[in-house]
């Protein structure tokens, strides 16, 4: 449970995909729960390209119904871009992790 708070790692779990994103050096990571549907990572990626971020790393896990991704970026999200984020179709949830 305390990797699932502080990392986003969902190894274990019975309630998402099971998926881990190793500790990137110098970056920012949110999750992003969504439906899985054609899109949202798309979705994403303009938002973060927009706001002149770059993906440092990522992992993407779904099932039928759901995804559920991890990013590192190079710089800390505003509030404005978790907005963003959040407005992308198909959002279930976004959390800043650090």
């Amino acid at each position: 449970m305390l990797n699932y708070l502080a990392l986003g790692d969902t190894r274990l779990s019975v309630n998402f995909p099971q998926t881990e994103l190793p500790h990137q050096p110098n970056s920012h990571r949110f999750l992003h729960i969504h439906k899985n549907i054609s899109g949202v990572i798309a979705g994403i990626s303009r938002v973060l390209a927009y706001n002149d971020l770059n993906i440092t790393g990522e992992t993407l896990r779904t099932t039928q119904e759901s995804g559920y991704a991890l990013f590192d970026v190079n710089r800390a999200l505003t509030g404005k871009i978790a907005e963003a984020l959040r407005n992308v179709p198909g959002t279930v949830r976004v959390r800043i992790l650090y």
